[in-house]
């Protein structure tokens, strides 16, 4: 899916949910504010122990970035876990920067299979 086939509005909010998700808690936050969609943005490398996560790019779980999915994983879990965004009305946009877009992109193709009504926005995404 392109950005296109999102309001602006919500490409938007995307992009500044991944911008503000970085002085928060939690790795992510969620942002229902538009009608119709649940943005979850991910946070991107931000620390040393990120960079460990980039690095073991050599690794690989499923033919897949192994520390991006175990990071795609420890963010599904606590998700999961607070029941937030998981509802199909909503269109769940998945945002991300650097790590975070990755996280985005695998975090998807996760929920997937559960939910199709899907879309992703990253920015500097591997």
């Amino acid at each position: 899916m392109s950005c296109s086939s999102l309001p602006k509005e919500v490409v938007l909010n995307a992009l500044k949910a991944c911008r503000d998700v970085y002085p928060h808690k939690n790795d992510y936050i969620v942002d229902s504010s538009i009608d119709g969609y649940t943005i979850l943005a991910v946070e991107g490398t931000n620390e040393t122990s990120d960079w460990l996560t980039n690095i073991k790019f050599m690794l690989k779980s499923d033919d897949c970035h192994r520390g991006f999915k175990n990071n795609a994983n420890r963010t599904l879990a606590q998700l999961v876990l607070s029941y937030r965004a998981l509802s199909k009305k909503n269109k769940l946009v998945f945002a991300g920067h650097s790590l975070g877009g990755a996280t985005a992109t695998i975090l998807a193709d996760l929920m997937l299979p559960h939910n199709d009504n899907i879309a992703i926005v990253t920015a500097g995404s591997p």
